[in-house]
C-alpha cells in the first residue's frame, strides 16, 4: 500500500492507496491544534511544537502500521513562507517525516506543491478550489469526508497519487504487487490442477 501524504505542521492530509487496484482504502486529516497550558500557566512555543510533533508522529505511525504501508508519497512544503514561525512549522512538519520514513525503512517519493497542482489540474499555479474539485470527482469516496474546513488538505494528499504515478516508486510497487499476484495465482492453480 502507498501512503500519500500533504504534510504539515497543522493539518496533515492522508490517503491509503493501493497502486495495483487503484482503490482508495483510508483517508483523513491529522489535525494537532495548538495546547494550552495548566491551570493558567504558560506554556512555551517549544514545548508546544514538541507536544504536536510527538501527536503528528503517533498518528502517522499508527496510519503506517494499520494499512501496512510499503511506500510513501508526499507533498513537501518547499520554504519560502512569509516569516519565520510558518519556516519553521514547514520545517519541523518536513523533518517530522523525514524521521519516520528512516526510522522505519520505508521508501519515499517527495514532490513539490507546484507538482502537485499540475498533477491535479494541469497547472502549476491550479487554486484550491480547483485541486479539490478535481480530486473528488477522481476519487469520489472523498466526498463523503465530513470535515469541509480541511478538504484542501485531504485534496492534496489525493493529488500526490497522480503526481506519483509516473514515479519510480509508485512504479514499483505496481509492478512487485502484480508480481504477487500472478505468483499467487499460479500457486493457487497448480495446486487445485486447473
Amino acid at each position: 500500500m502507498l501512503l500519500a501524504l500533504d504534510i504539515g505542521f497543522r493539518s496533515t492530509g492522508f490517503v491509503v492507496f493501493n497502486p495495483f487496484s487503484e482503490n482508495i482504502l483510508n483517508f483523513g486529516v491529522i489535525v494537532t491544534d495548538k495546547q494550552s497550558g495548566k491551570r493558567g500557566s504558560r506554556l512555551r512555543v517549544s514545548d508546544d511544537d514538541f507536544i504536536r510533533c510527538q501527536r503528528m508522529t503517533k498518528e502517522l505511525c499508527a496510519v503506517i502500521a494499520t494499512a501496512r504501508i510499503t511506500g510513501v508519497v508526499a507533498e513537501i512544503p518547499t520554504g519560502g513562507a512569509r516569516g519565520a514561525r510558518p519556516n519553521r512549522c514547514m520545517g519541523l512538519s518536513t523533518g517530522l517525516l523525514a524521521g519516520i520514513v528512516e526510522a522505519l525503512s520505508i521508501p519515499t517519493e517527495v514532490f513539490t506543491p507546484g507538482e502537485i497542482k499540475k498533477a491535479a489540474t494541469g497547472q502549476r499555479n491550479g487554486s484550491k478550489e480547483a485541486v479539490i474539485a478535481a480530486m473528488t470527482k477522481r476519487f469520489p469516496a472523498l466526498l463523503k469526508f465530513e470535515r469541509k474546513s480541511l478538504m484542501e488538505h485531504l485534496a492534496d494528499a489525493a493529488a500526490v497519487i497522480l503526481a506519483a504515478e509516473d514515479g519510480i516508486l509508485y512504479k514499483s510497487i505496481q509492478r512487485s504487487v502484480g508480481e504477487r499476484v500472478r505468483r499467487d495465482t499460479f500457486r493457487f492453480n497448480r495446486q487445485t490442477g486447473e
